[in-house]
């Protein structure tokens, strides 16, 4: 009996999932609802609990910024935010987002950091797939 190789992940479900999983970084952090950290901190006086989550916040940001950087580097944060701009502003011409209404949503800007990590995240795995190698490793800036 041959041995089944595992089935691999498409890389548009791995980037939907490092996307929520950006988005839910970012909102737990802050958002324009009442349920953010920022909003916990501003609300009630500072305690050990507030000081204990808003330091796993800092690693948790830290460790998603870092990743995408080393990933993307400088030239591909630039591409990525050319090509999300340029789909913005496709949407937009077919009618489908309003892209003055959504400057001024502090959501949207939540949405587009997100898109930028996950991009970060996600181009790690697809550039070992293209290229074939076993890791592909960038010196840290």
């Amino acid at each position: 009996m041959a041995q089944r190789e595992p089935r691999r992940r498409g890389y548009f479900w791995q980037f939907l999932r490092r996307l929520l999983f950006a988005e839910f970084v970012l909102l737990v952090t802050w958002s324009p609802s009442d349920l953010s950290y920022v909003a916990w901190v501003g609300r009630t006086p500072f305690a050990a609990p507030q000081a204990v989550a808003g330091i796993v916040l800092v690693i948790a940001h830290l460790a998603l910024v870092r990743m995408a950087f080393l990933s993307l580097d400088w030239i591909g944060i630039t591409a990525s935010l050319v090509l999300l701009g340029c789909v913005l502003l496709a949407a937009e011409h077919l009618g489908l987002l309003d892209l003055v209404a959504a400057q001024g949503a502090r959501a949207f800007w939540l949405f587009v950091a997100s898109v930028l990590v996950a991009a970060g995240l996600v181009w790690g795995n697809l550039q070992q797939r293209l290229s074939g190698e076993r890791t592909v490793l960038k010196s840290p800036p």
